[in-house]
């Protein structure tokens, strides 16, 4: 999905006649294994293999887009980190259920920071390179809410606001990694069309630090992040009781 249907808009565009391309990507290209990420630009250099499917065909995505723009098509690669707000129903909600089931331990010394991105600070994003200026095109951009914050305290905040409480239980890093990379193989043998409870990429980001440095798309699109962290839990714990 991530790579044919993006091909297919690219031939969209072409036939069509539309001149510019926005195009959605993911940090988790710049992930891995069992260390720290901080500051990460984009012209780091890649991990040598990606950390997963999920992110090898996002690469892959990028790399039809960065072809489109030598041949013709403006195009703009957002890479927003960890995406929160109203709206959410991936990463809060997956760790409200897992809290809810008793699945949620806490992963390593839980002192890890993460960058995150509200979703209005996203469509802000969108919106500016759409009417970004001739030398943002053909590149790709960091996109967060610009102050990182500890991961498990957010978790904490956003428990608290919904009269959860987070669990103390602790679990060491490389004993959860194992655990995952265990039901990953048992998931794989089985041929299970469900997600594994825990997976080694899962367990990279509830544990390590990862930081984005915004520099090139406030340089490049003008970009400022416009709701703050706190502002982003809000909105979201206000969509989610409405929801429930």
């Amino acid at each position: 999905a991530n790579v044919v249907s993006t091909q297919n808009l690219i031939d969209a565009c072409k036939r069509n006649r539309v001149k510019r391309m926005v195009y959605i990507s993911t940090p988790s290209i710049y992930q891995t294994h069992h260390k720290d990420q901080i500051n990460i630009s984009e012209l780091d250099i890649l991990p040598p293999k990606p950390i997963n499917n999920y992110a090898a065909t996002k690469l892959a995505a990028e790399d039809l887009l960065k072809d489109a723009f030598h041949r013709g098509l403006e195009t703009v690669i957002l890479r927003p980190r960890a995406i929160i707000g109203r709206g959410d129903n991936h990463i809060l909600p997956r760790i409200i259920d897992a809290q809810k089931t008793g699945n949620l331990y806490v992963i390593g010394d839980g002192k890890n920071k993460v960058d995150v991105t509200s979703i209005s600070n996203v469509i802000d994003a969108i919106d500016l390179s759409i009417f970004a200026p001739e030398q943002a095109l053909g590149h790709a951009f960091n996109i967060t809410n610009d102050a990182p914050i500890p991961l498990w305290e957010m978790i904490e905040s956003v428990f608290e606001k919904l009269d959860l409480k987070l669990s103390s239980r602790k679990i060491p890093y490389f004993i959860a990694f194992n655990l995952a990379r265990f039901q990953e193989w048992m998931a794989a043998i089985t041929r299970s069309q469900e997600e594994p409870k825990l997976t080694r990429y899962s367990v990279g980001i509830l544990s390590k630090t990862m930081t984005l440095n915004i520099h090139k798309a406030k340089n490049l699109l003008g970009y400022r992040p416009k709701q703050s962290n706190a502002e982003a839990i809000e909105e979201f714990v206000s969509w989610w009781r409405k929801k429930q």
